[in-house]
């Protein structure tokens, strides 16, 4: 639909009135993008003002805020068949929100599994707050568990025991480079463990380590990522 194709507008005491205002504002700025096959810096786009009951002008570079960039970007699946630890690495510049998801993921000993975060300068293994409680059989509880050297995100774990759930990690402080940490997952002890955390970077995040405490031998499922 074109501007020019556009509804007639209702009278101005019309409830309809300024829904199709903004419509119709709407409306003009995507028809203006869609004219330019490749928008440059400086480019002019008619905008319709509601409160000046008029178009204006506007460039390219203001009206760049007005437009959702960006997403959820799927990572790819990693096998958690073998070694100690998996590293997700590339994290891309401005990333805000990072989901962890396993699936069947298992390890040959009773070690706790860990979730460490890195920048530049590599993956730091120290200053978290970390905790993490369990519910097992009966609605018994299996440890209560805190750790200084990474997010914890099980309480208790048997060899072979596979796990699943979200572990997500989440920008606090841009400025200081502060990420919180909570997770959800069950083991097939069975058990359901939750957790939550935060640790302070010297930069920009730039990449994640899986493993355990005491580094046990990965034998069993998956897990992927998700970054916005």
């Amino acid at each position: 639909m074109s501007v020019q194709d556009f509804p007639p507008v209702p009278p101005v005491d019309s409830p309809d009135f300024h829904p199709w205002l903004e419509a119709l504002r709407l409306r003009v700025c995507i028809d203006d993008l869609l004219s330019l096959a490749s928008p440059a810096l400086g480019d002019e786009f008619a905008v319709f003002d509601v409160s000046a009951d008029a178009t204006r002008k506007v460039t390219f570079t203001a009206l760049q805020s007005l437009i959702v960039t960006g997403g959820i970007t799927l990572g790819t699946v990693t096998a958690t068949t073998s070694g100690t630890t998996k590293d997700i690495t590339g994290i891309a510049s401005g990333t805000k929100r990072i989901i962890i998801l396993f699936n069947g993921s298992s390890h040959n000993g009773t070690s706790n599994w860990l979730v460490r975060i890195g920048d530049s300068g590599g993956i730091d293994a120290t200053g978290y707050l970390s905790v993490v409680a369990g519910i097992g059989a009966a609605g018994a509880v299996i440890g209560n568990v805190t750790s200084t050297t990474g997010f914890l995100i099980t309480s208790q774990i048997a060899a072979g025991n596979t796990i699943r759930g979200v572990v997500m990690l989440c920008l606090e402080d841009s400025a200081n480079f502060t990420w919180v940490q909570s997770g959800l997952i069950g083991s097939s002890e069975p058990a359901i463990h939750m957790s939550a955390g935060r640790n302070t970077l010297a930069s920009e995040l730039t990449q994640i380590r899986i493993t355990s405490v005491t580094p046990n031998t990965m034998d069993a499922g998956e897990f992927n990522t998700t970054t916005e």
